[in-house]
């Protein structure tokens, strides 16, 4: 046991009690011995702070991070990370879940191979054998993300059965604390929305790898998504801003200068038309002007 690295978990909350118990629990029954878990709460109003204290009291390896505001995701997660001393980072969202044994196949592979920077397991929707995500991957041409295998059966598709390059894993991901520090962490002016593919993107260009590991599994506490507003982030006024604003600062901070160029006299407009078209047919036109002021600002962002 002496012998294993300390691993960080890193969980960013707000106002999600219910799923954030059932992580908890997940976490607390994994196998892996030398953890600590590090929630930093969003500045909750439910009744988060004083049920994570009693957590912490009763596992003092859990440690709680109190801010005042929510500053969403990507600097939740940066302060989350100037607390750990582990030598991997596991970033997991408040309403996942892990196996017993998701922990340690992750840390095996890290450390099987010093140019493996980030490592992700499968993840499936709650209580299912359906995969929510078994690998993300950005084509920094068109700007457009595949999920792997979404919405498939687990069992019915042909995963490799050792680790696989992908691009990014959204959600739930361990990466060296090493790689995580040298970055400077998230881009925190993403707030929510690809961040984690930066992240990814860029512990590549430092000569690692970016692996799913098939046999690691963890979950996203939600229904299986049949509603299209939602596959598509077109649920919020904010989701719908933030998710027009980054895809263009994503292209003009990643893809090559060409592609950039090119994907805003192209691909950029094709994407706004057809996003405007779907809130027109969902009915959800008081989002038009989001939708139109998060490409405006992501350009001179």
């Amino acid at each position: 046991m002496n012998k294993l690295p300390l691993v960080s978990i890193i969980i960013v909350t707000h106002n999600r009690l219910d799923k954030l118990k059932i992580l908890l629990e997940s976490l607390v029954s994994d196998n892996y011995p030398k953890k600590e878990i590090i929630v930093v709460d969003n500045a909750s109003t439910d009744n988060t702070p004083d049920i994570i204290k009693k957590y912490c009291e009763k596992f003092p390896y859990i440690f709680y991070v109190k801010n005042d505001k929510n500053y969403f995701p990507a600097k939740g997660r940066n302060i989350g990370a100037k607390y750990a001393k582990g030598k991997y980072l596991f970033f997991i969202d408040d309403d996942g879940a892990v196996d017993k044994d998701t922990i340690n196949k992750l840390v095996e592979v890290l450390e099987s191979d010093e140019k493996v920077g980030l490592v992700a397991p499968v993840i499936l929707y709650w209580n299912s054998d359906i995969i929510w995500c078994a690998g993300g991957y950005n084509d920094l041409f068109t700007s457009l993300t595949k999920y792997l295998h979404r919405n498939k059966k687990l069992s019915e598709v042909n995963l490799p059965k050792q680790p696989y390059e992908i691009d990014h894993m959204p959600h739930t991901f361990m990466v060296r604390k090493e790689c995580f520090d040298k970055l400077g962490g998230f881009y925190e002016k993403y707030k929510i929305m690809y961040e984690e593919s930066e992240l990814a993107i860029r512990i590549k260009k430092l000569g690692y790898k970016v692996l799913a590991v098939p046999s690691a599994i963890a979950y996203h506490n939600i229904p299986i998504e049949t509603d299209n507003s939602r596959n598509l982030g077109l649920h919020r006024w904010d989701r719908v801003y933030l998710l027009a604003r980054n895809r263009v600062i994503f292209m003009k901070r990643n893809a090559p200068k060409t592609h950039y160029i090119i994907f805003l006299l192209t691909f950029n407009l094709v994407i706004t038309m057809y996003y405007l078209y779907v809130l027109l047919k969902l009915g959800k036109t008081e989002f038009i002007g989001a939708y139109l002021k998060g490409v405006l600002e992501g350009m001179v962002e």
